[in-house]
């Protein structure tokens, strides 16, 4: 999954991808898990299907706070942004976008 994602980025920005990984969610924390899915990720790099990636090496990085709750961090601090108002769409918009998205199907 990583990977594939990879995959679908520019070839010019795989690299750098490839480099800064950030690992999030309480299953992060498992002992060894990050080494694991590092070696996963090597060996899947040698798969015919990933081998045209060219990936120098694979780079995680530390979440700025525990794992568990890095992302419920992110989603409040993009909350607190103007951002938030203007992407969000209300409800009334959602569903008439909807209606016309599924009676044009």
């Amino acid at each position: 999954m990583i990977l594939d994602a990879i995959l679908q980025v520019d070839l010019n920005l795989r690299q750098k991808l490839s480099e800064n990984l950030l690992l999030i969610g309480e299953t992060t924390m498992i002992p060894g898990f990050k080494a694991r899915l590092k070696e996963e990720l090597e060996h899947q790099l040698k798969n015919e299907r990933y081998s045209k990636l060219h990936l120098k090496g694979l780079g995680f990085h530390s979440a700025p706070c525990k794992e568990n709750y890095a992302a419920q961090l992110g989603g409040a601090i993009y909350e607190a942004t103007e951002l938030l108002n203007m992407k969000a769409v209300t409800k009334e918009i959602y569903f008439k976008t909807t209606n016309y998205l599924i009676g044009s199907i």
